[in-house]
Formats: C-alpha cells, sequence, structure tokens
C-alpha cells in the first residue's frame, strides 16, 4: 500500500505540476511555487507536539499503556495554537504579502493579500494532518494512513483539472485546488478519530508536553530555516523563469526524498521502541540500512535525470522551453547526498528523543545556509542556492549528527532530554 501511495502521489504531482505550468507560464508558476511552498513554514505551528505524541504513542504502546488520553488533549492545544498563528497570519497579511510577493509585478496589492490569507488557512489545515499522519504510523496503521494520502492527491488532481477547465485561471483558484483538499480531509479525520470530542489538558500535562515539544519545535524552525529559504531567497533575487527552474528542479528530486521520506517515517516508531527496550543493537542495524538505501537512491536517481532532462524538460513545458542545466542537476544531487546521510541520523536521534543537542549543530546550519545562499546568489546566480544549502550540512550537521548519534548508542543517558 505504501508504495501505491508514493505511485499515485508521484503520477498525480507531475501530472499537476504540467498543467499549472502550461496554464500560468513561467511567471505566474513561480508565484505559485512560492506559496505552495509555504507549508513548511506552517507546519512549525504544532511547536513540536506532533513529534512529541508521535514518539508517546510508541512508548506507550511498548509498555501496553492506553494513548486515548494523550492524543485529544495534544489535539486540542495543537489546535489552539493554529487557530491563533490563523488569527495573527490574517491579521498581518497586509505587510507579509507586499514583502513576499511584492516581486510579482502581475499581481495586484489585493490580490497578494487574498493569496496569502488564503495560504495561512489552507496551509495550516494540511499541517494538522501531518500530525494525524503521525498518529497513524505511531500506532501502527500505516495503511490507514497511505489511503488517506491516496484520496487527498486524487482529489486535489481532479480539483485542478475541473478549475483549469474554465480559463482564464485565477492564480487564487489553483492555491484553493491544491490546498483545500487536505485541510477538508483532516479536519474529517480528526473529527473521527476523536468522535468530535475535545478534551483540554490537564495542567501537568500541558505543561510537559509543551515543554518537551518545544525542543522538536526549535529543532524544525532551524530546519525550515536552512531548508525553506530557498524559494524566499529565489522568489527576491532571481527572475521568475530561473525560480520556476529551481522549483521544477527541486519537485524532481523530492521525488526520491518523498520515497526516502516514506521509509524514515515508518521506521521512526520502530527507533523510538527499540530504545524504549534498551535495543540498540537494532537502531544500528536500521541506522546503516536507511543511509545505504538513501545514499544509492540519490545516485541513480540523479543520473536518471541527466539522462532523460530534455524529455522531462518538454513534457512539463510542452509550449515553453524550461531550461534544467547540468550544473543544477549536479549540484542539487550532491546536496540530496549529503541531506539523506543526515537525515537518516537525525530520524535516530529525534525517535529516541535525543534532540537538545542538535540545536547548536542546527543553529550553526542555519546561519550558514542563508549566508550562503544570500551571498552565492549574488556571486554566481541559480547555482547559489543549492551549493549554499550543501555548504550549510557539510560544515554542520555532516559530521554533528553522526557524532551525536554514536554517543547516544553508547551512553544514551548522555544527551536525551
Amino acid at each position: 500500500m505504501g508504495w501505491l501511495a508514493r505511485f499515485v502521489s508521484l503520477c498525480t504531482g507531475f501530472g499537476v505540476l504540467r498543467l499549472n505550468i502550461k496554464a500560468l507560464g513561467p511567471d505566474r508558476f513561480a508565484a505559485l511555487a512560492l506559496l505552495l511552498g509555504m507549508g513548511s513554514w506552517f507546519a512549525l505551528a504544532d511547536l513540536g507536539l506532533g513529534t512529541w505524541l508521535q514518539n508517546n504513542i510508541s512508548k506507550r504502546r511498548a509498555q501496553g499503556i492506553q494513548t486515548g488520553d494523550i492524543e485529544r488533549e495534544t489535539f486540542t492545544i495543537i489546535a489552539t495554537v493554529m487557530c491563533l498563528v490563523a488569527s495573527v497570519g490574517w491579521l498581518l497579511a497586509p505587510w507579509v504579502a507586499d514583502w513576499l510577493l511584492g516581486g510579482f509585478d502581475f499581481i495586484a496589492p489585493a490580490e497578494r493579500v487574498r493569496l496569502w490569507r488564503i495560504a495561512v488557512v489552507f496551509q495550516l489545515g494540511g499541517a494538522l494532518g501531518q500530525v494525524y499522519t503521525k498518529v497513524l504510523f505511531a500506532q501502527m496503521r500505516g495503511v490507514a494512513a497511505h489511503l488517506i494520502a491516496i484520496s487527498i492527491n486524487l482529489i486535489m488532481a481532479a480539483v485542478v483539472v475541473v478549475v483549469l477547465r474554465y480559463p482564464p485561471v485565477a492564480l487564487s483558484s489553483l492555491v484553493l485546488a491544491a490546498l483545500v483538499p487536505a485541510t477538508l480531509m483532516a479536519l474529517l479525520n480528526w473529527g473521527l478519530y476523536l468522535n468530535f470530542k475535545l478534551s483540554w489538558p490537564r495542567f501537568h500535562t500541558f505543561r510537559s508536553s509543551l515543554h518537551a515539544g518545544f525542543y522538536f519545535f526549535r529543532f524544525y524552525l532551524l530546519g525550515t530555516v536552512t531548508l525553506n529559504c530557498d524559494l524566499i531567497i529565489a522568489a527576491r533575487y532571481l527572475p521568475h523563469a530561473e525560480m520556476t527552474s529551481y522549483s521544477v528542479a527541486f519537485r524532481l528530486f523530492n521525488v526520491v526524498l518523498l520515497l526516502y521520506g516514506s521509509i524514515l517515517t515508518a521506521i521512526w516508531p520502530h527507533c523510538s521502541e527499540a530504545f524504549a527496550l534498551n535495543d540498540y543493537k537494532s537502531i544500528k542495524k536500521l541506522l546503516n540500512k536507511m543511509v545505504g538505501v538513501g545514499l544509492v537512491g540519490v545516485i541513480f536517481f540523479t543520473l536518471i535525470l541527466i539522462l532523460a532532462k530534455p524529455y522531462i524538460s518538454h513534457f512539463l513545458s510542452p509550449r515553453e522551453e524550461l531550461l534544467l542545466p547540468l550544473s543544477l542537476l549536479l549540484a542539487m544531487g550532491g546536496g540530496q547526498l549529503l541531506r539523506v546521510w543526515c537525515d537518516a541520523h537525525a530520524v535516530v536521534l529525534q525517535s529516541c528523543d535525543a534532540v537538545g543537542p542538535l540545536f547548536y549543530f542546527n543553529l550553526l546550519q542555519a546561519a550558514v545556509s542563508v549566508s550562503a545562499q544570500l551571498f552565492l546568489v549574488d556571486k554566481i546566480g541559480l547555482l547559489g542556492i543549492p551549493v549554499g544549502i550543501a555548504l550549510s550540512f557539510l560544515l554542520s550537521v555532516g559530521w554533528g549528527l553522526p557524532l551525536l548519534t554514536q554517543r547516544l548508542l553508547r551512553q544514551p543517558a548522555v544527551i536525551s532530554i
């Protein structure tokens, strides 16, 4: 079922990508890519509680303890915080929209505000769905999680096709078509799962969950700054056509990250349970397998992209030329090798709640990533973004995470929060 979900996601994703580029052209598509690429920023609104909840469900399962109370209380906290974030994002829309979308002269100021408010509400809805997916995997209900993902992708693709049948197509219509299905599915699933009942957390649960979730939150915040400032920088410093080229290349490499990420997500609960049982030998075996599969997969996929790039470019943009430079593919492929190496070690550390020391390495990486991208994009243009991100891995977490992982598996009490 997992492979079927990934296959459907890839097919619908590239089909919708082709339709959007064809309908919007490079300039307008760049704006759409920027708005849809903000999902990682809005996912921070769960304050790290989604990951904390996933780990606690796995631990309780290993100990034979019920999980219903902690699920209901944690959802109440997350939903409340997301409503507050949505309200703030709505009020600040005139200023944020002008800063984020000001480079797109073809979008009127009032439309920029409208686009930002749509993105705020429905990106947060999608983030709520991501928390539900974590709960399902922690409960070893991966089949249900995959079925939900398949449904969302199929509905999204169908809605996009319907919208494109009635030109002229408004940019806001495509943003809604891409985000609304995931939001509605998230609300429905959480409602059914909790029987449409909320439970405000006890003070002890509230305090302990926020305290523990903060460690994950700061980790994800720095990771988002490191990896998800790229489109923002591209929108402000690159021509729209080059931003579209980068966005398409990123989506192509996201194929291998999607497959690899699915493996890491499925393995995460096993690492948590093994850690709870002090089975460090199993964790080491899982880590070695994750690293090996990721490195081989990225190398193989990069070679395929290089050989097939003329056909890919023509398929995605049959009317206008879509440039996918060889140098861009090589730079992004090298960066992905570093990323899968680091992601495997990060999953082991996070699944074992050993995220405290990660903060300093991620702080260094975030500072290097943003500064390197800003410096290099001015010097070498488009290549400056992937090269800057790759440098941030080399100079920080590329060596720091393996060091922390070795310490964890030798002396778990030293760095466990």
